[in-house]
């Protein structure tokens, strides 16, 4: 999915959450994700790709998926508002898609943006 032409450019936003805050948070987080994506909360929504959660042995995540990572400022603000949409006090990581082509994994992949 990283290849495909509305995405090649792109990256994703990624917040991790302990699997122990499962049933808590990460419902929670989810819950608000999905809902401010359906419901265009975002002020730049035609960036919007998609919306993954992934559940891992050491920690959840959830990834807002973006179209175009090479734009800071939107990039940077759809960002502060996925954190404040989640409501929860952690660390959001912005990844480029081509870097996971590249390493043909997300898992080792440095931050571009990073929102504290």
């Amino acid at each position: 999915m990283w290849e495909h032409p509305m995405n090649k450019m792109g990256g994703k936003w990624i917040v991790q959450i302990k699997n122990s805050q499962r049933e808590t948070v990460l419902n929670q987080a989810w819950l608000h994700s999905v809902l401010g994506c359906i419901g265009a909360a975002f002020e730049d929504d035609d960036e919007i790709c998609g919306l993954v959660i992934s559940l891992r042995k050491a920690a959840d995540k959830i990834s807002l998926w973006t179209r175009n990572g090479n734009d800071a400022e939107k990039c940077k603000r759809i960002g502060r508002q996925f954190k404040e949409m989640l409501g929860i006090p952690a660390k959001l990581q912005y990844q480029l898609h081509q870097d996971a082509l590249q390493q043909d994994s997300s898992f080792t992949n440095k931050s571009k943006y990073e929102i504290s």
